[in-house]
């Protein structure tokens, strides 16, 4: 475009050099070959006039002031040519060289200004490029003005658009985005990343510079600007999605080994067992005593399986949060009596002392769960004829939960490890019970998803006391 361009002003230079300089000043007389070249430095002209028509309607905005002058330049020469074919006289061969002169300086001016605008930077068509780009582009020249930018970067950054030929400095344009104009006088090769607020989102930009030199030159650089908003968080989603897949490959493994361990010396003793009834006679007494120890293998077979899939059913529900206001006394008591089986079979007393006013604010599943899971450690580590209350009390906005039993306790090391995510060797019951090592430690990532706490009280041959805080109905519900 601009090729087309200089080649249209300069042929009209000349013929304008031609037309005032050695026609007019050969003769005031007009002859036939006069007016034969005004004829054809009139088809000449409208040929121009469409040829710049074609160049301002493909033109950005910073060449179409340029090809207007030089219209108005085109026009005034050919008017006082004109005028001069009306009346030969020497006033209007005085306004043929006043044209003359008024056209060369619109000529030296248009060249001036695009000299300083477009054609120091690049002599292709700068405007088609910018607008092909997807990203924002912003060109500075050499002393940091803003001469041109693309759609998407005025999308970008909205204070663009307030650019004038005397308002298109970097401290006016960009003055809530003091990074950029740090970034923009360092005059550093430099990728940065800044914090857009747009309604109610905070948008993230990505601002690369690249510089624009003509051989040693240097001309100005080019901003490319990129709302890599949802790029950064498909890869934040990305990221904490690995880091999940990590952790269930983690705790596959640590599931492979408990099982391999926990399992096959129970499934062992059965094998053997079943071999000694098969080989041998037995008398009443030692089939009893056969039939029990095969009974105690299977049971614990069975709470080791019971316990993966309470685990299992806990990482499944701790997805899912539907928190409802709830009577406690009643969550309770449900709880217990899922848990009943289990403390009979010890001979174990569990006594539930709750108000009937209180109520928690909680999703109740997640709730049971851990209630559950602290319950059956409880039957689990408790000694026959022992006894477990569970208590509640109210404190500020939250209901404080105790399980309390007179259980064989634990010590200080093993209590400061209890909730943390480390590998722990599952503990054996006062009765041989097994399990699988891991339902505290969702246990407090439960009650953290409810708003809540959990912690324990616990002394070696004394029991432990765990508890756990939940909101109260009246300040959650609001």
């Amino acid at each position: 475009m601009l090729k087309n361009y200089y080649l249209s002003t300069a042929c009209f230079l000349i013929m304008c050099l031609i037309n005032n300089s050695f026609i007019s000043l050969a003769s005031l007389q007009i002859g036939p070959w006069y007016i034969s070249y005004i004829i054809y430095f009139s088809f000449v002209i409208v040929i121009c006039f469409v040829t710049f028509w074609i160049i301002y309607l493909k033109a950005g905005k910073f060449l179409r002031k340029q090809i207007i002058i030089l219209g108005i330049g085109i026009c005034n020469s050919w008017i006082l040519n004109i005028i001069y074919i009306w009346n030969s006289t020497e006033l209007s061969l005085f306004l043929t060289l006043a044209g003359l002169t008024i056209t060369g300086i619109l000529i030296i001016w248009v060249f001036y200004q695009i000299k300083h605008n477009v054609s120091t930077i690049t002599p292709i068509e700068v405007d088609k490029i910018l607008e092909s780009i997807s990203d924002g582009a912003v060109v500075f020249n050499e002393k940091n003005q803003i001469i041109l930018y693309n759609k998407p970067a005025c999308i970008l950054i909205p204070e663009l658009k307030e650019i004038t030929p005397r308002n298109n400095d970097i401290e006016l344009i960009f003055t809530s985005y003091p990074v950029v104009i740090e970034t923009l006088k360092s005059n550093e090769l430099r990728e940065i990343q800044f914090h857009v607020p747009k309604e109610d989102i905070v948008r993230i930009y990505k601002m690369k510079l690249t510089f624009i030199n003509n051989e040693k030159t240097y001309l100005g650089k080019i901003m490319i600007l990129s709302d890599i908003t949802t790029s950064k968080k498909n890869l934040e989603d990305l990221t904490s999605t690995s880091a999940q897949l990590e952790t269930l490959n983690t705790l596959k493994d640590r599931l492979i080994n408990i099982v391999a361990y926990d399992i096959r010396e129970p499934l062992d003793m059965l094998i053997n067992l079943t071999d000694i009834l098969d080989k041998q006679e037995l008398n009443q007494l030692d089939n009893k005593l056969l039939v029990r120890e095969i009974q105690k293998q299977v049971k614990n077979i069975f709470l080791i399986v019971d316990s993966m899939l309470e685990y299992f059913q806990s990482k499944q529900t701790s997805n899912i949060y539907l928190p409802m206001k709830w009577k406690l006394a009643m969550l309770v008591q449900d709880t217990v009596n899922s848990i009943k089986i289990k403390a009979d079979h010890k001979n174990i007393n569990i006594k539930a002392s709750i108000q009937e006013d209180l109520f928690v604010y909680a999703d109740k599943g997640m709730l049971q769960i851990v209630l559950r899971n602290l319950l059956s450690n409880a039957v689990k580590f408790t000694n026959r004829n022992g006894k477990i209350v569970i208590t509640a009390q109210k404190e500020n906005d939250y209901v404080i939960i105790s399980v309390r039993d007179t259980g064989i306790g634990m010590e200080s090391e093993k209590v400061q490890l209890l909730f943390q995510d480390v590998e722990c060797t599952p503990s054996i019951g006062t009765e041989g019970e097994l399990g699988i090592g891991l339902g505290l430690l969702f246990c407090r990532q439960i009650i953290q998803r409810n708003h809540g706490d959990i912690w324990v009280d616990s002394t070696l041959d004394e029991g432990s006391n765990f508890y756990i805080s939940v909101p109260t109905g009246n300040e959650w519900c609001r």
